[in-house]
């Protein structure tokens, strides 16, 4: 598993990414398509990185990572369909997930899981709930208030 972190200059360039298609190449080559993915897809995460950095005053940084890729022998669908990708903050000692997203391995469906329910909802229906616009407007006014 291999930890990428949230720069600001990643943002620019994610924008620009054509259309991506799945391709079949193994598993820690997918990283950058994974990454564009989450960002082509939920572009709140823009504000993530320098929500997380300002806010620990550069103690914590966030980070993405693939956690795990498509098991064609696995039996749980989550684990035989699935890229498992953890969005959250790195520190020097540990690590906090924040987001687990799922992409299919077909990069066209989104999941978010929620570890107290121990359930996988829809990015777009989970897009719909108070707590995710609550959590994402916080973060962006904190970027906009500081300046980040």
């Amino acid at each position: 598993m291999e930890a990428r972190f949230i720069i600001s200059f990643a943002f620019v360039m994610i924008s620009f990414l054509p259309n991506i298609q799945a391709k079949q190449v193994g598993c820690q080559e997918m990283n950058d398509t994974l990454d564009a993915i989450l960002f082509q897809q939920i572009p709140e995460l823009q504000s993530f990185g320098p929500y997380i950095e300002g806010l620990s005053k550069g103690e914590a940084h966030a980070m993405i990572m693939n956690r795990s890729c498509p098991d064609p022998n696995a039996k749980d669908t989550i684990d035989r369909d699935y890229y498992e990708m953890y969005v959250g903050e790195d520190h020097d000692d540990h690590t906090v997930r924040i987001y687990g997203i799922f992409i299919n391995k077909d990069l066209k469906h989104i999941l978010v899981y929620d570890a107290v329910d121990d359930s996988y909802t829809p990015l777009e229906k989970v897009r719909q709930t108070k707590k995710w616009k609550r959590d994402w407007a916080r973060r962006k006014r904190w970027v906009e208030k500081h300046g980040k």
